[in-house]
């Protein structure tokens, strides 16, 4: 595979990462929301809207910042996580230059930077995904608690996280 091939691999992984971040985020943040707010939750029937994933991700972290529900240490890594990935989309070419097909260093530059992206999204998205977990167990699910929760882990292992810790029976 030549370097400019590998360039394009892992660029393409870590905008894939990321969107699995920022859709976790979301649930993350809307799941918040709905444990907070009762009638939040009864309006939505318990279903994420659709336009909750439209709002940008570092609005949603300053709001969970502002409501004291992310400490100011996690919501920083993740803002580094999204000026990163911002860098490698939109900033990158300006800013660095698309690296020449034989310059082997600008080429390991922008892959090791997409590298960094990719692992830390999937790290980020494996907290996310437990605390998720937490939040799912203080529903009163009116659903079936083992079917969503397996759902919901489809969903993380989908996205190539790390592996979760499943609550056990006794957790619930």
């Amino acid at each position: 595979m030549t370097y400019v091939e590998r360039v394009c691999l892992n660029v393409g992984l870590a905008v894939e990462s990321f969107q699995w971040f920022e859709n976790t985020f979301t649930m993350f943040q809307e799941f918040q929301k709905m444990v907070r707010n009762p009638d939040y939750r009864e309006n939505t029937g318990g279903v994420i809207p659709e336009s909750a994933f439209k709002t940008p991700t570092s609005k949603q972290v300053s709001n969970l910042v502002r409501d004291d529900l992310i400490d100011s240490e996690f919501a920083d890594r993740i803002a580094t996580l999204i000026d990163d990935r911002n860098k490698m989309i939109h900033r990158w070419v300006r800013e660095e230059g698309w690296p020449d097909p034989n310059d082997e260093s600008a080429c390991v530059k922008l892959i090791d930077h997409a590298q960094r992206v990719v692992v830390e999204s999937r790290i980020i998205t494996s907290t996310l995904a437990k605390l998720l977990i937490e939040i799912v167990k203080e529903f009163d699910l009116t659903l079936d608690r083992e079917k969503y929760l397996q759902d919901v882990g489809r969903l993380f292992l989908d996205a190539n996280c790390q592996p979760l810790n499943w609550p056990s029976e006794s957790d619930k």
